[in-house]
């Protein structure tokens, strides 16, 4: 089954299903349905007046490989694969034909397969439209490194190719000298922080001793959180002058020959949990990328700068 990520959340998913399919149900007939590692996780839900005992009896359900039958409730369940397994457990008014229960069971269980089937079939079309948007802006990236344009410009396009694939209204890239233990910020776009960057310009730690920049620098791993949670782990003091906190912060480092040559941030200052854990692979895929067509721009320039001198 997907992940939460990949399409909607199995519990609104399911609960929707549920409570649409459900409606022209008899009165007194209650039902609750629960699932187990749906995407590493579990959870349950209600279709659509499950009572707080049913909804136990579905959850036990889960453990259980046999249907259980009592005087007025039937519960089974079954594998969903991809390691899922489901639970239907369903009350009925004590003097209900058997028959009539029999097809109440089975018309909801079909209602379930149905859904499951439409909601795998919207990740996949999800996924493949992700890959899709992926692959462009791999391409994108290649163009801009030997396309003619200002450095400035190229960041700029770069930032867009970025913003494509995920929320980046806020996004710097720099690049770090190993030798000379300085940094250079190439790109700086910030909602809420005016400050103008200079390529030209190296700062050293000594420069911006509280700077969750140098943080993840020392760290070479990417960085997720709040940026008060991550300075509090990283021991950086909060400083004014690096601009307000974030609610969302995103880092991961640019490697070169396994060694950290700079980084790509995006940061959200008025959504929490804007990024997840796709968000976080994905920008270090792309930042590979950046880095690869910030080399070639450089090797090209440095050829065009020896060619003109000879």
């Amino acid at each position: 089954p997907p992940a939460p990520s990949e399409a909607e959340a199995p519990e609104s998913s399911i609960r929707r299903m549920l409570q649409a399919g459900c409606l022209a149900m008899p009165e007194g007939v209650h039902a609750a349905v629960a699932w187990r590692d749906w995407a590493a996780g579990s959870g349950s839900c209600a279709m659509p007046d499950g009572l707080p005992a049913l909804r136990r009896r579905a959850e036990q359900a889960l453990v259980v490989e046999s249907a259980e039958r009592g005087d007025d409730v039937r519960v089974e369940s079954w594998d969903c694969g991809g390691g899922a397994r489901m639970a239907l457990a369903m009350q009925f008014p004590p003097m209900i034909a058997p028959e009539r229960a029999a097809a109440l069971r089975s018309a909801a269980r079909a209602l379930l397969d149905a859904g499951l089937d439409a909601v795998r079939a919207h990740a996949r079309s999800a996924s493949l439209e992700k890959s899709k948007r992926l692959q462009q802006a791999l391409y994108e990236i290649a163009d801009l490194s030997g396309a003619e344009l200002e450095m400035e410009e190229m960041l700029r396009r770069l930032h867009a190719v970025v913003a494509s694939l995920m929320y980046a209204p806020n996004c710097f890239i720099a690049l770090f000298d190993p030798v000379r233990e300085t940094v250079r910020f190439l790109y700086f776009a910030d909602e809420m922080d005016g400050w103008a960057a200079d390529p030209a310009v190296e700062f050293t730690d000594a420069h911006m001793p509280n700077s969750l920049t140098f943080a993840l620098l020392r760290h070479g791993k990417p960085l997720h959180g709040p940026s008060t949670e991550l300075r509090r782990r990283f021991g950086v003091p909060r400083d004014p002058s690096h601009g307000p906190d974030s609610l969302d912060w995103l880092g991961v480092p640019m490697l070169r020959d396994g060694e950290v040559a700079g980084v790509v941030v995006v940061q959200s200052y008025d959504r929490t949990n804007v990024y997840d854990e796709g968000d976080r692979a994905l920008l270090v895929y792309v930042a590979q990328h950046i880095l690869t067509a910030l080399d070639r721009r450089h090797a090209q320039e440095e050829l065009e700068r020896t060619a003109a001198e000879r």
